[in-house]
């Protein structure tokens, strides 16, 4: 097929250019005059001065319209079988020509439409990159990634443009059908397409056994710069933080490798390398690859600091803990977490029940307010994380030196509001307790399977473990006294039951002596044997929870 230059294809999509020196005809050879004159410059337009331009020597002319675009100009004849040089011109968005040495004429028209005589017609484009054709140059009909295709060149982006085209087989002056090559077959094998095998262009032929037969056309492939380089275009793409350099021609054939290494830049360091949008192994900031087609390699550098690890350290103070989300994703602990500086990390502060708010939030230390989340993005040092929940009271009286004892058990579920007036709960401390309220607290309090589940089990389990007797008044009020001694019982037995030795307990010794020692009352406290009341009960329950145990 014959090639033109790259005027032709400048003007394509080019529509409206005309000049007064052009009529609005197409023009057959015999009406053209001896020389043509537009723009200022004159044109041979015999036979046999065609190539004598005047004004510019031995070769060719251009007349330049108003748009600075070509508007005429001489070029070889697009007939394949004429050696002849035409005269083109723009008209109404088409190109028109006419050739004195052949005697034919044409046009070459828009995409969509083509007239004339005769003449090599190619479909028109634009580049992808730029957007525009005036910098597009057909250059051949080629196979790539086995598809057929028309390939043009942009000067302005230095790249080669494929426009996809029915193949034919006329293309390489071979016949659309063929008899089969297969042995013993003889069928008839009609063209299906060109194809690139090992490196070469075929044509591919099928008969109507199934049987391929491949022709090989040739093994060059077209690439920018106007020769025959035999390979495709190889593009490292620059990026910031660091450099590339490549072993061997920007141009490889189908099948030979190239080798790209890399140099990041001081603070950087080579993440990842894409070749054609697919991430491959980099070894030693090295990539190898057999070319199979146009490659674009494509490198990420990242700088150092971004790779390293930083810990984030939680403190929780309080009835509640932290919930942590890495990227989206929920992680096991919160004490010590550790991520990067391209991380995302959300903490969501959580108290363990609706008695339970978030009282302040300190990152590294300052306070972020009463805050239910914090967020943590592009990490550069470490960080400390320090939460406080607070007990929001329930009730409309207790009393500020009462108000641990009183959450403690009121969380727990141990003991809770003694009344209700006007929607308004009230614990009614100073309220006093019978020896069974007691009995059931400390029932409670080691019930962790959840099986006394009535106070008529809580006291059958008190009398059955010997905490008490059978003939214990439990609607009578409970003094100090009688509360030490249940007491002591109970320690015992969880001692028994669980293997392990309260370290303030002493069986060999009176009750008033393991009063004092554990911490239940003072010796006046236990010598003057008050009555207790509900505040004394919660703060029994706390103590005996805190108390420390060996084993």
């Amino acid at each position: 097929m014959k090639k033109l230059f790259a005027l032709v294809l400048a003007v394509l999509t080019v529509a409206g250019l005309s000049t007064a020196a052009f009529a609005a005809t197409v023009f057959a050879p015999g009406d053209l005059p001896g020389f043509y004159v537009t723009d200022g410059s004159a044109f041979a337009l015999d036979a046999n001065d065609v190539r004598q331009a005047l004004g510019y020597g031995y070769g060719y002319g251009y007349g330049y319209g108003d748009s600075g675009l070509y508007t005429s100009w001489i070029d070889y004849c697009p007939e394949d079988d004429c050696r002849g040089v035409a005269f083109f011109r723009i008209e109404g968005g088409k190109v028109y020509w006419v050739c004195p040495t052949c005697g034919e004429s044409g046009v070459i028209s828009a995409p969509g439409s083509s007239s004339g005589s005769s003449g090599s017609v190619h479909t028109a484009t634009v580049c992808p990159t730029c957007g525009k054709s005036d910098r597009l140059s057909y250059l051949e009909d080629g196979v790539k990634d086995g598809k057929y295709y028309e390939i043009y060149y942009c000067s302005r982006c230095q790249r080669l443009v494929y426009v996809e085209a029915k193949p034919d087989a006329n293309e390489y002056g071979l016949n659309n059908t063929m008899k089969c090559l297969t042995k013993g077959c003889g069928k008839i094998a009609k063209f299906k397409d060109f194809i690139v095998k090992d490196g070469t262009v075929c044509a591919r032929y099928e008969c109507e056994n199934g049987h391929i037969n491949n022709i090989v056309v040739e093994n060059d492939i077209y690439c920018p710069g106007g020769y025959h380089t035999r390979g495709y275009y190889v593009t490292v793409v620059t990026v910031a933080g660091g450099s590339s350099s490549m072993n061997s021609y920007a141009t490889a054939r189908y099948g030979e490798t190239r080798t790209v290494t890399f140099t990041p830049f001081s603070g950087y360091t080579l993440a990842s390398v894409k070749i054609n949008g697919k991430e491959v192994v980099v070894t030693n900031n090295r990539v190898t690859f057999v070319v199979e087609g146009d490659t674009e390699v494509v490198p990420t550098f990242v700088r150092t600091t971004s790779l390293q690890n930083y810990t984030i350290r939680t403190l929780v103070n309080g009835s509640g803990t932290v919930d942590v989300a890495k990227n989206g994703t929920h992680i096991n602990g919160y004490a010590t977490v550790t991520a990067k500086n391209a991380d995302t990390l959300v903490y969501n502060f959580l108290p363990t029940s609706r008695n339970y708010s978030v009282y302040d939030v300190k990152i590294d230390g300052r306070s972020q307010g009463a805050i239910n989340f914090y967020t943590f993005t592009k990490l550069n040092a470490d960080h400390t994380v320090e939460v406080t929940f607070a007990w929001n009271n329930p009730y409309a009286d207790v009393e500020t030196k009462y108000l641990s004892a009183v959450e403690y058990v009121t969380e727990g579920g141990v003991m809770g509001a003694y009344t209700k007036v006007n929607g308004k709960s009230y614990f009614c401390g100073r309220t006093g307790i019978t020896v069974g309220d007691l009995v059931n607290a400390l029932a409670e309090l080691c019930d962790t399977a959840g099986k006394l589940n009535s106070d008529a089990d809580r006291r059958a389990w008190a009398v059955n473990y010997g905490i008490i007797s059978k003939k214990t008044e439990l609607s009578a009020d409970c003094d100090v006294q009688q509360a030490c001694t249940i007491i002591k019982n109970y320690l015992e037995v969880l001692e028994d039951l669980n293997k392990v030795t309260f370290t303030k307990l002493n069986r060999k010794a009176t009750v008033r002596e393991n009063a004092i020692s554990l911490n239940l009352a003072t010796a006046k406290t236990f010598d003057a044997n008050r009555n207790l009341h509900r505040y004394d009960l919660a703060a029994i329950c706390r103590l005996v929870a805190r108390l420390e145990y060996k084993g």
